[in-house]
């Protein structure tokens, strides 16, 4: 379990584009990467937010 990790922009840019159509997916993608970067794992149930999370979970562990 981590104390903290890196936000990139990359993760903010995302959360914005998504919030604009989908503000509950917004909700999800965000959760998905501060609990992959605090805790190390994520739900892992729903198939976009795994799509997303794939460069973020590359960034956050390469950080």
């Amino acid at each position: 379990m981590n104390q903290s990790f890196v936000w990139y922009r990359t993760f903010y840019d995302t959360f914005k584009e998504l919030e604009q159509t989908d503000k509950e997916l917004a909700l999800k993608y965000a959760e998905a990467v501060m609990e992959y970067g605090l805790n190390g794992e994520y739900d892992e149930s729903n198939g976009l937010i795994n799509a997303l999370m794939a460069s973020a979970i590359f960034n956050i562990d390469k950080a």
